[in-house]
């Protein structure tokens, strides 16, 4: 039987949000740990620094997540629909799709990211080098992240 075709109840729900849900929150206890250790260990310049490099990040963390939610739900319905082919051909068009998304976004990122860079830090310009730093290092592994 197709446990997608049930009707569900509130715990049911709750039962296929909760891996969602708690990847967000991982992600975010992530960055507030980051934070913590930055700013004690690498000073109040690098925690700046990363505070400017951190909103890109996080929005292709964010488009990530919204492929990976989209295809799962895709897959789903054609699932709950009865075509196991279609939703086969779907998800195998996921991966790729997901993959040249993130070589976009990490090529774009690296790409403009001196400009914004320039552009966030123009009331203190010592935070350049250090954000330069930080975004070539996340840069250099985004791609693997997607």
């Amino acid at each position: 039987m197709n446990t997608l075709a049930k009707h569900f109840s509130l715990g049911g729900l709750l039962r296929f949000a909760a891996p969602a849900v708690g990847m967000m929150l991982v992600i975010s206890i992530y960055t507030v740990t980051d934070g913590i250790f930055i700013g004690r260990y690498a000073g109040s310049l690098a925690l700046a620094a990363s505070n400017i490099v951190y909103p890109a990040l996080n929005l292709v963390f964010g488009l990530s997540i919204m492929l990976s939610s989209g295809g799962s739900a895709l897959v789903a319905k054609t699932l709950g629909e009865g075509d196991a082919a279609l939703a086969r051909e779907a998800a195998s068009r996921c991966s790729p799709l997901s993959a040249q998304c993130s070589a976009y976004c990490s090529q774009a990122r690296c790409s403009f990211s001196w400009s914004l860079f320039w552009r966030f830090s123009a009331l203190r310009p010592s935070f350049m080098p250090t954000a330069a730093r930080i975004s070539r290092r996340i840069c250099s592994s985004r791609p693997l992240s997607f």
